[in-house]
């Protein structure tokens, strides 16, 4: 691993194309956390504008430490990528000890994507019902409007 991290960051250009995954990202997909804290020691931008960031990778792949070390090292649990905040794909998928993770690190619940979509809309569009209950416990809005002004109970009928 070490091997492959010299190549990859003694090179003199480290850039990421905006429709790429960064090399964090990948590590906290796929990797392994040791790989992910080496990719942070290393400088690694934990909040990349690309199309997936590291955090929400982990959030996908449901992965509380490598999530927890992502948010200490200053990921922004409200950064919206790939159309959703890292909250959102929580919630998503039904995973409330990421929810509450992301919460602590300052997730807000009514943080909107492009079609002012909700991590509470996520949730109740996938059947996740206890992490509907979850998140209006943490403060989000059932009244909020999407794009073209469905609320919550307009979903939850779809």
């Amino acid at each position: 691993m070490k091997f492959i991290m010299k190549q990859l960051f003694d090179k003199p250009v480290r850039r990421v194309q905006k429709y790429l995954k960064s090399p964090l990202a990948r590590a906290a997909a796929y990797g392994t956390l040791q790989e992910v804290r080496e990719f942070i020691v290393s400088g690694e931008d934990p909040n990349p504008h690309t199309v997936a960031t590291p955090l929400k990778e982990a959030c996908t792949r449901g992965d509380l430490e490598i999530a927890r070390v992502l948010l200490e090292a200053g990921a922004d649990p409200n950064l919206v990528t790939d159309a959703w905040t890292p909250l959102m794909e929580a919630a998503r998928l039904g995973n409330r000890e990421m929810i509450r993770l992301l919460v602590e690190y300052g997730a807000d619940p009514n943080t909107t994507n492009e079609e002012n979509w909700t991590a509470l809309m996520a949730a109740s569009n996938n059947g996740r019902t206890e992490a509907v209950d979850q998140l209006v416990q943490f403060g989000a809005d059932p009244n909020l409007q999407d794009h073209v002004r469905n609320t919550l109970c307009y979903i939850l009928h779809v």
